[in-house]
């Protein structure tokens, strides 16, 4: 169970690093979605005879009249605060047991270990109670020297006895708390899909309502696009006229 929790944990590390990106870069995305349609358009100028003239185009925002800067923030705080709440908490919380229950692993582990060590003791000691049994019988009960140490040998098992009782109670409480723990927190796994939908969701809401704060209409009147442009005639590349040098062109306002 914990071999394939650890598998398990590999995949929701992953998953956090990826959501917590996702999360940065929605969060950039939003911000500079509003930044960029609150700046203003750069002005068309008309050339006159005293100078570079004044601006025939009136001051507009790149993102129009229509655009919502105050949805775009409130989209954004939404999201944030859905993806950290409700997905990279959970995640985080999810991550932090799984290395708790590793670490409870190594105590019931070594509890295993003291177990088997107490237990080999209590058989050796049982053998040698035994043997001495025996030599005690065919000394017909009259070697006071072996009596004295059988009666010690026993003395020491019944002791063994009693700590290994003890540790292996201990064991089996730790590690049943630990099977408990470790059920709950396989079963908490099967969050991982939900988890990712509400990434998912939270993320693509606040792009789709932030797209929608910017008006239905988002194409300019204008039909010409840079893809198409061409400048004097060359497809893109370009030949700065004299005018563009001086200072008093339209071109340089």
């Amino acid at each position: 169970m914990l071999k394939e929790s650890n598998t398990f944990a590999a995949h929701v590390k992953k998953a956090q690093k990826v959501i917590a990106d996702l999360k940065i870069a929605g969060d950039a995305m939003l911000a500079t979605t509003k930044l960029t349609m609150s700046a203003p358009l750069p002005h068309i100028y008309e050339e006159t005879a005293a100078g570079s003239g004044a601006a025939v185009s009136h001051q507009v925002s790149v993102g129009g009249p229509a655009f919502e800067p105050d949805t775009v923030t409130r989209l954004s705080n939404e999201a944030s605060l859905q993806m950290e709440n409700g997905v990279l908490v959970p995640l985080k919380r999810w991550l932090d047991v799984h290395t708790q229950l590793q670490g409870r692993m190594k105590e019931v582990e070594a509890l295993r270990l003291e177990v088997d060590s107490r237990r080999h003791t209590v058989m050796d000691l049982s053998s040698t109670v035994d043997k001495l049994r025996e030599k005690l019988s065919k000394a017909n009960g009259k070697d006071g020297k072996i009596e004295a140490h059988l009666d010690e040998t026993v003395k020491k098992l019944q002791h063994k006895e009693g700590k290994l009782s003890v540790t292996v109670q201990s064991f089996q409480e730790t590690e049943q708390s630990l099977y408990a723990d470790l059920c709950t927190l396989i079963r908490d796994a099967a969050w991982m899909r939900h988890y990712i939908a509400t990434a998912l969701k939270a993320q693509g809401n606040a792009l789709v309502g932030a797209a929608a704060s910017l008006g239905e209409n988002t194409e300019p009147d204008v039909h010409l696009s840079v893809s198409n442009l061409e400048i004097n005639g060359q497809g893109g590349t370009v030949a700065a006229p004299s005018q563009m040098l001086q200072a008093s062109s339209p071109i340089a306002a």
